[in-house]
This record gives C-alpha cells, structure tokens and sequence, in this order.
C-alpha cells in the first residue's frame, strides 16, 4: 500500500516538472514576441458602384399621395425599386415582398390564397392590383414582375 502511495506521488510530481518546464518555455516565447513588431503595408482599396441610386427611392407618390420627398413624411413607407425586383428574379408578389420589413408573405395563406400580414395586420382585404381593390372573395392572383405599383396600404 505505501509503494501505491509512492508510486502515486512520483507521477505527480513528474507531471508537474513537465507542465513548469512547458509554462516557463511558452513565457520566453511571448517576451521574445513582444520585442518584435510588424509594420504592414499599407493598402488602398477602390471601388465603383454601377448604379449609385439603384437602392434608393427619394419619392412614394401612389402611397402618399403627393409628391413630398420620402425624407420629410411622417409615415413609414417601403418602397421596393426596380433594381431590387430585377436582382431577386421576382416573379410574384410574394416574391416581390420578401425581404421588406414589418411584412410577411405567403403563398396559399390561411384562406387558400396569398396572403399579408403588414406590420401584424392581416391585409388579405385591402390588396390593391393596378389600382384595383381586391376583395375578401376572390382570390389574389400571383402578380408578375412587370406591374409598377405593387401594393398601397394606408393605416
């Protein structure tokens, strides 16, 4: 039992001598690094935007209703450009909305046809399609890309 104990104590303090030694080599390691700097070169990075206002819209005028810039209104509105729905592919309207904030789209929503919810309003009755209101009875068409003015809701 007292040869157990000793061999015990012997790996031990082997193992000890061995992490000290490894700490005290890694410790030299770190001094010799922090003497030593590295200057890198300097880069120069330039870049053009193929179209600068591809991704921004400074007017809304089906949603507001007059041709106030977009800056100065006091209400919410997305626009999505034509920029963006040519670089997604959209073919539909749920395509189209996806990625706008505040909506969710779905195609065969909860009564069999697309549906929106705005900002967590349902908006299956107030979808409008070249100016058209479209009603709770029929069903809302997948819209193709080519239409102008997508969606208008007013709150």
């Amino acid at each position: 039992m007292t040869q157990r104990f000793a061999f015990s104590t012997s790996k031990t303090l082997l193992a000890v001598a061995i992490f000290t030694s490894m700490t005290t080599s890694h410790a030299e390691e770190t001094a010799e690094q922090q003497n030593s700097t590295n200057v890198l070169p300097t880069i120069s990075i330039q870049a053009q935007k193929e179209n600068p206002t591809s991704y921004v819209a400074t007017k809304a005028n089906s949603a507001l209703k007059s041709d106030a810039p977009l800056f100065k209104t006091a209400q919410s509105v997305s626009v999505v450009t034509r920029e963006q729905l040519d670089q997604k592919q959209a073919r539909t309207l749920t395509d189209a909305l996806e990625g706008v904030a505040g909506v969710e789209a779905g195609k065969l929503g909860r009564r069999g046809w697309d549906d929106f919810i705005i900002r967590g309003q349902t908006s299956s009755d107030s979808v409008y399609v070249d100016g058209l209101r479209i009603g709770q009875s029929s069903p809302t068409p997948s819209v193709a890309a080519e239409f102008r003015e997508w969606i208008r809701y007013k709150f």
